[in-house]
């Protein structure tokens, strides 16, 4: 009986990290956690990715209402620091 239920609380665990490795955030999640760095670091000091993709969310819809001109304002951020990604994406904006 002891072997049984320490087994089955052995796989719950191990499915229930399966699924939080495979199952992925969904678009409003993403947002609110790439949104969430930036507040906590500050502008200056928050993750280029973050930044990025906070971007990419505002001009895409994901997560939250599409908005050009704060997609514009986060990929001239981080193309501003250099991001290779936000570069080429803010040309695409002009």
């Amino acid at each position: 009986m002891f072997w049984k239920i320490v087994f089955v609380a052995k796989f719950e665990t191990t499915l229930n990290r399966i699924f939080e490795i495979f199952i992925p955030n969904s678009d409003e999640e993403n947002f609110l956690h790439y949104k969430k760095n930036i507040n906590k670091k500050g502008i200056k000091k928050a993750d280029i990715k973050d930044i990025f993709k906070l971007g990419y969310c505002y001009e895409f819809g994901k997560g939250t209402q599409q908005d050009i001109i704060k997609a514009f304002y986060y990929y001239k951020l981080s193309a501003n620091r250099n991001h290779s990604e936000s570069q080429k994406n803010l040309g695409y904006c002009y």
